[in-house]
């Protein structure tokens, strides 16, 4: 049985290690290489594009401060943004946790985030602390949250999470056959589709069959079809076999960012799903081409710069 991230020695080793590293070394592990390329991928543009879209939301400003001290772990990439008079800084990265959260509000209601949840890929914690967070500010945060993830991984959620004070309701566990009782949502952010069948297999029966609500971000057709993992339909068809109220919602950058379009799919279940995506189509898209251009205004200007002080 196997994972994306198991089969990199990289990640394994550096993620073990920084359960114990100095404090120097621990504040800036989002910036080291292997963190850029398995987490930290979100690009200036893309996380620009959901800031347009995270300022308009209420829960957003209303839990900045907690969710700018994320950045106190130094990311590779930083935005600034102002909003009621405020300026703040975010990364893309976070602003791509922001944006889940607030779907999973928009899609489960407010009392999305105050139940049992599961995540299934926990990365450093990251997107586990904004959703303590956003529920800390509504008044509901997780009743308990369990992280699956790789035995060396737990040590390094463990710190972040303890960080920020969010840990005392936190379990994080390597063991696949580990039972939990109610699950109220099932979330993740990638991993399920980067694994193998056997290991979709048992994370389906454990987990995400008994869930109550799901929220999936995908890439099956690139990383687990090609180890002999599950495909976007068959991982449907199975929700659907079990009775699941199941949706791949479309355009995804309409739930997602217009840069995911055509390359991540969201799937997700529930029985009283409010699908009215808050996001216009058109605005949306107008707002991604003035991104992309601004940014691509930008990388220019900086080559150039470069190139003049290298000449």
């Amino acid at each position: 049985m196997k994972s994306a991230t198991s089969q990199i020695y990289e990640w394994v080793e550096i993620t073990k290690y920084l359960a114990e590293a100095p404090d120097t070394i621990f504040r800036n592990f989002r910036t080291l290489p292997i963190f850029q390329r398995v987490i930290e991928g979100t690009s200036i543009a893309g996380g620009a594009h959901l800031l347009l879209r995270l300022k308009r939301d209420s829960f957003f400003i209303d839990a900045l401060d907690l969710i700018e001290r994320s950045e106190i772990f130094v990311p590779p990439r930083i935005l600034k943004g102002h909003v009621n008079g405020k300026i703040f800084n975010i990364s893309p990265t976070t602003a791509r946790y922001c944006n889940n959260t607030i779907n999973l509000l928009n899609l489960f209601g407010l009392n999305a985030l105050g139940g049992n949840i599961v995540d299934i890929g926990g990365g450093y914690g990251g997107e586990c602390k904004i959703i303590y967070d956003f529920g800390v500010v509504i008044g509901a945060p997780p009743k308990s949250y369990l992280i699956l993830d790789l035995p060396t991984s737990i040590g390094l959620i463990r710190r972040y999470l303890n960080f920020f004070g969010y840990d005392q309701n936190v379990e994080i566990v390597s063991d696949i056959n580990y039972v939990k009782d109610q699950i109220d949502l099932v979330i993740s952010n990638g991993a399920y589709s980067e694994m193998d069948r056997e290991l979709q297999e048992i994370y389906f029966a454990n987990f995400i069959s008994t869930a109550k609500n799901g929220y999936f971000i995908t890439n099956f057709h690139t990383h687990s079809v090609p180890i002999g993992g599950f495909s976007l339909p068959e991982f449907v068809d199975a929700l659907r076999s079990i009775g699941k109220n199941v949706f791949v919602l479309s355009p995804t950058h309409r739930w997602l960012s217009a840069f995911d379009n055509g390359q991540s799919q969201l799937v997700v279940f529930g029985d009283h799903l409010n699908l009215l995506n808050p996001h216009g189509i058109y605005s949306d898209l107008i707002r991604y081409y003035a991104v992309q251009k601004f940014y691509s205004v930008i990388t220019k200007l900086e080559e150039a710069v470069n190139r003049f002080i290298l000449a």
